[in-house]
């Protein structure tokens, strides 16, 4: 049964006995679909590069305290998981201190990002710690009424208990007479109001510019006291609104740098950047977000999707690379992240990482019209068992209009019909939910604009093109623009080409492709003087990371943008430069020295000091770097013993699944269900079986399927498959690829169900062609 986190295992108040844990798959009542992420297993170490800061709890010795610090600093940044594993590094500690599981219950709340039932949870314990005596401060019992409010049905709906939690924060300001509990309380406060009076349903617009006025004023003070706190996070969270990101700019040029290790700060100062049309600056913060997240995944051995904030900043990061012209980065990270785990296992309101990239990437393509990239992404199978999820279905239709694109230009004109029936039939398919959810339309336009462009490749006469044509593509909104634009110019009406293109200047003034096609098409019709003041100012937009490994010959615009070669030859051969002068048109120095960082680079670190560009997966020990991890009791295939000894061959997979003894009868099933339905299909897809548990009678499986007795749990341990803060082995299941890659991986405190979507995920990662993009 899926799982539901019991604090009260330090307690007493509830002890699972082998019945009870069996009973409920370990611990817990509720269905997977609620539970975001699994809980922090790992115990956390002091230092770890985030602000020191000071929240003195009443009876914590100085590393509990430290690491309450580093849970506080955490909060901040809205990185819930980091935050609950240090709360629950402070309750083993102190399994007699009902603070240490407030906090964690609060972790699970803020920004909504957490695990509501298992907040509940903490929160349960903390207050039941509280009414048997457990003294303390009139602060600390504020803060616990104002964390308990947000759990407490008896106030009415959420927005009830978020406008209680706010008013019994302002009481535990009221009552905090230590300076570091004052400033961080006034920290929350500040927060609760943007995001929980801000918020509610009802909010006048005298009262809501009160209310931001108050939190802005609160964050001031609290920088004023403490000038590199990182409550410039929740500056720019407020100002963040569409229309007054100007103010929150200061801010962003130290959210990330003053939470360094928190990886949404620096994803949260792009934000802003953003709409201030700073996208250079933008991709700068999102890729530091997106190196510091792989920093942290990568030495836990963890799938990127606990972080809640992996999926949302790579999707945007996609976007604002794309939008500034680095492409080939782009298209690297884009290989990276798709061939790595898809979280087919958490809940709808939230993003898979590979779903995200995987519809950025559809963007980018035809952005940069790069068709015969799109191509090979198809044939290499990177688009392949992507948007299953029914939120996804205007991601499935943008794919299949992009094969559809991707078909015309290659002159397969069946091909690309073939696509706009799917779509077709995509619409039609969908269910009364989804009609009311409001994505027929989305499914609508990409079949209506793919149906255009059928038309316009199949026009015996492409020069003569309606011009109703491209008012309705226009009008469509779903071909960018620029492309709009080429294609009038393609038509020979240039005058109406270059009419689209300044206006998509006008629109996206810092956007590289829209300047790039104008400046096209002015070298095009000989404007010389215009093609050269509008190429230079096309070169300052063109993102060139020259941060990290940089290759040669990339590291200025020229590499940076395909379509820019396009320009370079329209000016060769309008003759508005020599060849001669080609490095001179780039801007690449003369003497041959490395192009110097740009003012907005020096400003902050250096990319590698933040963590890699690339997600790496762990890796299965096997042989001699086992070190006698396999010589536990066993009963092993033939072929399981030859990977155990020699390592996975390249028609291999090993699934290696952790269940409890063989006495859990709730394992016993689930193992069942695992060979019974789905052996045949694993043994098609060259996957053999291997279970381990812990202790108990031997496990009998059947001859092929694999099995190893681990009462030491060491092998638990080597794989993470262990509880480090309560000394217990967990569920867990892992996929390992040639190579020893774990390529997926689920951690759980309940028997994993979800074979599904393990096999589909097998399915789609076996049809991956190349894996080994360069960064």
């Amino acid at each position: 049964m899926p799982f539901r986190f019991a604090p009260y295992l330090w307690l007493g108040i509830v002890l699972f006995s082998s019945q009870v844990a069996d009973a409920r798959g370990m611990r817990g009542e509720h269905e997977p679909e609620d539970v975001l992420v699994e809980a922090p297993l790992k115990r956390p170490s002091l230092g770890l590069d985030l602000p020191k800061l000071s929240f003195p709890i009443s009876g914590f010795d100085a590393d509990s305290q430290a690491f309450f610090g580093q849970g506080i600093a955490a909060l901040h940044g809205f990185w819930i998981f980091e935050a609950e594993r240090n709360f629950r590094e402070v309750i083993r500690r102190n399994p007699d201190n009902p603070m240490g599981f407030a906090f964690a219950a609060y972790a699970q709340t803020v920004f909504t990002s957490g695990d509501y039932d298992r907040g509940k949870d903490y929160m349960n314990a903390a207050r039941d710690m509280h009414r048997r005596g457990k003294v303390l401060t009139e602060t600390e019992v504020n803060w616990l009424n104002a964390i308990h409010a947000l759990y407490d049905n008896s106030l009415g709906d959420k927005y009830a208990r978020q406008l209680a939690h706010v008013a019994r924060l302002r009481e535990a300001l009221e009552s905090a007479t230590d300076p570091d509990i004052k400033r961080e309380t006034n920290a929350f406060l500040t927060v609760s109001i943007w995001y929980y009076s801000l918020n509610q349903p009802k909010v006048e617009e005298q009262e809501s510019k009160t209310l931001r006025q108050e939190a802005d004023r609160r964050i001031d003070d609290v920088l004023c006291d403490l000038p590199t706190h990182p409550i410039h996070h929740y500056k720019i969270h407020l100002w963040n609104d569409g229309s007054n990101e100007i103010l929150g700019r200061p801010s962003a040029r130290l959210a990330g740098i003053t939470n360094p290790a928190c990886a949404h700060q620096w994803h949260m100062a792009a934000h802003i950047y953003n709409p201030l049309n700073e996208l250079r600056s933008a991709a700068y913060q999102f890729e530091a977000a997106h190196r510091v997240d792989n920093k942290y995944v990568g030495s836990l051995g963890l799938p990127p999707q606990i972080i809640h904030n992996y999926a949302h900043n790579a999707s945007f990061m996609m976007d604002v690379l794309s939008d500034c012209g680095a492409v080939d980065r782009s298209l690297a990270i884009s290989r990276n992240i798709i061939a790595g785990p898809r979280a087919f296992d958490i809940p709808l309101a939230y993003n898979d990482p590979v779903d995200s990239v995987a519809d950025g990437l559809i963007t980018l393509l035809e952005t940069h019209l790069l068709w015969d990239e799109a191509y090979q992404f198809q044939q290499q199978g990177y688009f392949n068992g992507l948007f299953t999820r029914e939120k996804n279905v205007g991601s499935k239709a943008k794919l299949l209009r992009l094969h559809g694109l991707v078909m015309l230009e290659r002159g397969e004109t069946e091909a690309a019909q073939k696509c706009l029936k799917q779509l077709t039939d995509l619409r039609h398919a969908q269910s009364k939910q989804e009609k009311q959810a409001g994505r027929i339309p989305e499914i609508q336009r990409q079949e209506k604009d793919l149906s255009y462009w059928l038309l316009v490749r199949e026009s015996s006469e492409p020069n003569s093109l309606p011009k109703k044509t491209i008012d309705e593509l226009l009008e469509m909104d779903v071909t960018p623009k620029h492309r709009v634009a080429l294609l009038a110019w393609e038509s020979g009406d240039v005058a109406r080409a270059e009419e689209i293109a300044r206006n998509d200047v006008k629109d996206r003034p810092a956007h590289v492709m829209p300047r790039a096609v104008l400046t096209f098409l002015l070298a095009n019709q000989n404007k010389g003087d215009e093609a050269r003041k509008s190429w230079e100012t096309l070169k300052p937009l063109v993102h060139v990371p020259l941060t990290g490994a940089a290759r040669s010959g990339l590291a200025s615009v020229r590499g940076a943008t395909p379509f820019l070669k396009q320009i370079e030859t329209e000016f060769l051969a309008k003759q508005l430069i020599k060849p001669s002068e080609l490095d001179a048109f780039y801007g690449i120095p003369q003497d041959g020295r490395a192009p110097t960082l740009a003012a907005w680079e020096k400003q902050n670190r250096p990319m590698a000091e933040l963590g890699p560009l690339e997600l790496s997966l762990p890796e299965m020990p096997v042989g001699t770097q086992a070190a006698g991890l396999w010589d536990e009791p066993k009963q092993l295939t033939t072929r399981v013993q030859k990977m155990l000894e020699q390592g996975i061959g390249p028609d291999d997979r090993l699934l290696v699944m952790f269940r409890m003894n063989a006495e859990c009868p709730k394992c016993n099933s689930e193992q069942a269900a695992l060979i019974d339905k789905w052996g045949d299909t694993f043994k098609e897809l060259g996957v053999q079986l291997l279970i381990v548990y812990p202790d108990g009678s031997d496990l009998k499986v059947p001859a092929h399927v694999s099995a190893i007795k681990d009462p030491s749990l060491k092998i638990f341990k080597a794989f993470g498959a262990y509880d480090e803060f309560t000394d217990q082995p967990v569920h867990a299941v892992y996929l390992v690829e040639p190579g020893e890659t774990i390529r997926w991986s689920a951690r759980t405190f309940h028997a994993f169900d979800k074979w599904e979507g393990f096999v589909e995920e097998t399915q789609r990662q076996k049809t991956l062609k190349w894996k080994t993009p360069q960064l």
